[in-house]
């Protein structure tokens, strides 16, 4: 099998549930001024006009707390208990407006943080308290500067925390420009230091009207056992490189290692490959399967609903796989290393994305069943990599795939079934190993696009309604016309 890369791709799709909004509804707010402006402040809120202020607010409850519009420059931490945190809302059922703030946070704050064996402990925003409200507020990383083992924006350990009308700007991670071809975890070849915009222990979370950028190795929004969480109406940006750009350097990784690839292992050692895209940040909204929340409660990750968002250059934009459940509506994908990726009883309706750099849709685990996806392929300019449309594993699932593009596309990518792609297999795999991984049995495809199909000696069962060609090794598969 000819050896290709993609770098970083996991899972996403989202499922329904509505998410409770905390019960504290915020007073209406007149309007801000900008800076230097006199503004109205609406009955029951307390104005405040510095980072200290906030510091002593967010440890209290019970509260609306309007901050002064204007800049606010974030030079230290301001949680004397814990040097590895800036700031720790302790405090429940408060509203924080934030309209036309905007907090910048000197990255220099998180590289003079104390060096400490936990990886997780360090951190922007510690969201310990219930019913908790960011309205509006623009949050930036200023600088470039990487803390001792990586860092969270915002960790979010309460329940019921909603941002909305927010925008956030992640930078200083190291190293950066390489994606994971250097590894990831204990395992990498060089030191990890990450900066992830939101990690997400508490449940019915809201994230809605967001405008988030992230400029750092780290993922997007990552979930470890929450449950019910909402994303609406999110935008969000990551960044690519060509790979062809690293052999123009003289130092840092790619040098060091002689431009060779070091992760995934069946990779190790490979040239880096040119003409492809690298995706320099980890996942948009990502599932883990499970986590443990501040009562010390260890659960799966639950259901995840994604509604009306448009994500750009994440290695995996909507990574769900590791969810219970997902439901995906309205959503636009782009320039990504992996589109959507699918958990069991996922529900995906009237969202499109591109294949310019990744799959479309990927299934990467073989325990994945009963997905019902709807996906629009949209027409490009964009491309490279020579990976497949899609990679679908698991069993039950149907998949409708359309094409939304006047021209016939520049190069035929295979929507396989039966295989999870590159990126999931190994070398050293046997052969019964690498059939339990790689089955997909039962699975009704309806494929509305130009591209062809690959059915797999694992697959099995599958029904495949299309009228373009079938390469056909799996037992018991059918091919019909639409």
């Amino acid at each position: 099998m000819k050896k290709c890369i993609v770098f970083m791709i996991f899972c996403a799709a989202t499922a329904a549930v509505a998410a409770s909004v905390p019960a504290a509804e915020p007073a209406p707010v007149p309007e801000a001024a900008s800076e230097g402006v006199d503004f109205e402040i609406a009955p029951g809120y307390r104005l405040i006009s510095s980072l200290e202020e906030l510091a002593e607010c967010a440890a209290q409850s019970g509260q609306n707390i309007r901050m002064r519009p204007g800049t606010y420059e974030v030079k230290k931490t301001y949680f004397p208990d814990d040097p590895k945190i800036i700031f720790n809302f302790s405090g429940s059922d408060n509203i924080f407006d934030l309209t036309d703030v905007r907090i910048e946070i000197d990255t220099q704050v998180y590289a003079d943080m104390p060096n400490s064996k936990d990886v997780h402990g360090y951190m922007g925003f510690n969201i310990y308290g219930d019913h908790i409200t960011f309205l509006g507020g623009e949050f930036e990383d200023i600088g470039e500067q990487v803390g001792p083992r990586g860092a969270n924006e915002f960790v979010v350990m309460g329940n019921d925390f909603t941002m909305k009308g927010c925008s956030v700007t992640i930078r200083g991670s190291a190293p950066y420009g390489y994606g994971d071809m250097y590894g990831k975890g204990r395992g990498a070849f060089v030191k990890l230091q990450k900066h992830a915009l939101m990690s997400v222990m508490g449940d019915r979370i809201l994230i809605e009207d967001c405008d988030l950028k992230i400029f750092s190795y780290g993922h997007g929004i990552h979930m470890h056992g929450s449950q019910d969480n909402v994303f609406r109406n999110v935008k969000m940006l990551g960044a690519i490189r060509l790979t062809d750009e690293l052999y123009k350097e003289k130092t840092g990784p790619a040098a060091e290692h002689d431009y060779k690839i070091m992760f995934p292992p069946w990779l190790q050692g490979e040239p880096i490959p040119k003409g492809q895209m690298l995706s320099l940040t980890e996942d948009g909204i990502r599932a883990y399967v499970r986590g443990t929340n501040k009562d010390g409660e260890t659960r799966n990750t639950g259901h995840v609903t994604v509604e009306n968002c448009t994500i750009v250059r994440m290695r995996g934009a909507i990574a769900l796989a590791a969810a219970s459940s997902a439901t995906v509506t309205d959503t636009t994908v782009r320039e990504s290393a992996g589109a959507y990726g699918l958990p069991s009883d996922c529900v995906v309706r009237r969202c499109k994305g591109d294949a310019s750099y990744g799959p479309l849709v990927y299934v990467p685990y073989s325990n994945r069943r009963n997905a019902d996806v709807e996906l629009e392929l949209v027409e490009t300019d964009k491309d490279a990599g020579d990976h497949n449309l899609a990679n679908i594993v698991g069993s039950d699932h149907k998949i409708r795939i359309t094409y939304s593009g006047k021209r016939r596309p520049k190069k035929q990518r295979q929507i396989v079934l039966g295989s999870t792609g590159d990126r999931y297999r190994d070398d050293n795999t046997d052969e019964k190993e690498l059939r339990g991984k790689n089955y997909a049995r039962g699975v009704t495809l309806i494929n509305e696009t130009p591209h062809p199909v690959f059915l797999t000696e694992f697959s099995s069962n599958c029904e495949v309604i299309t009228r373009g060609s079938v390469k056909d090794r799996g037992d018991d598969n059918r091919k019909t016309k639409p």
